[in-house]
């Protein structure tokens, strides 16, 4: 059975607790195991891609990294260092009397867990926070470490600042914005931040257990075609709950 096949059958267990939030976790994990879409044509993956892979490579090997993955990914992908391929310290510190009363300011309460979602934008002058804020661009990926398994990671869609428990990351270019927060929202991220969180009542993931996770990373249009049939998929997923609800 295909997964189309499969969530058009849906409806024979649609009831199960929490069927349509499993549905979800199933369609990210299939994506970034590589198991969602056929694997990428052989002229998308040569010269540039075996360039980037002998780079990656070069880099990999000033690491220790361990010797056994989470899953199998396919040939032509490549495990990596997260931070190889994003910068995870892009980010500048900055004090509430250099944000203007316009600025964008982000918290966490503002990002929606379950669809990975902002669902709330405020400006500095209707926060009017005291604390340090961090500053991000357009396109950074924001990831929540405060309580991880809360799943909150978002893409920026203009400049801000944001609380410091969330981290911004500037993906290389060969690796899409978009990819990236979908492994960080992945059942196997989820695993490997709550292994190295610290904190009882108010677990965190350091920012160097982020910059040394690794991350499966396939071809920049493979990952394309991945978060487009994610998006699809996603978007019938909330057709699924709409219908739940009604």
């Amino acid at each position: 059975m295909t997964l189309d096949t499969f969530f058009e059958k849906f409806h024979l267990f649609a009831d199960a607790p929490d069927a349509v939030a499993k549905m979800r976790g199933l369609v990210l994990e299939l994506a970034v195991r590589g198991q969602l879409i056929e694997a990428s044509p052989i002229h998308e993956t040569h010269p540039a891609w075996l360039a980037i892979q002998g780079e990656i490579r070069e880099q990999k090997a000033n690491y220790e990294l361990s010797s056994t993955k989470p899953f199998k990914i396919p040939e032509h992908w490549e495990w990596c260092v997260l931070n190889e391929i994003a910068d995870c310290r892009a980010s500048s510190k900055v004090s509430p009397e250099s944000i203007q009363d316009k600025d964008w300011v982000l918290d966490l309460e503002d990002i929606d867990g379950t669809t990975g979602q902002i669902i709330n934008f405020a400006t500095f002058s209707e926060r009017r926070s005291l604390s340090t804020k961090a500053a991000f661009e357009q396109g950074d990926v924001l990831y929540g470490k405060l309580r991880p398994y809360l799943n909150k990671v978002v893409i920026a869609t203009k400049p801000g600042f944001c609380t410091t428990e969330i981290i911004p990351l500037r993906p290389a270019e060969f690796l899409s914005q978009e990819f990236l927060r979908l492994y960080l929202r992945s059942k196997t991220f989820l695993r490997y931040a709550a292994q190295k969180n610290y904190g009882m009542k108010m677990p965190r993931l350091g920012t160097k257990d982020l910059e040394f996770a690794e991350i499966p990373l396939p071809p920049l249009a493979e990952q394309k075609r991945i978060v487009a049939k994610v998006d699809e998929l996603m978007a019938l997923c909330d057709q699924l709950e709409r219908q739940q609800q009604e």
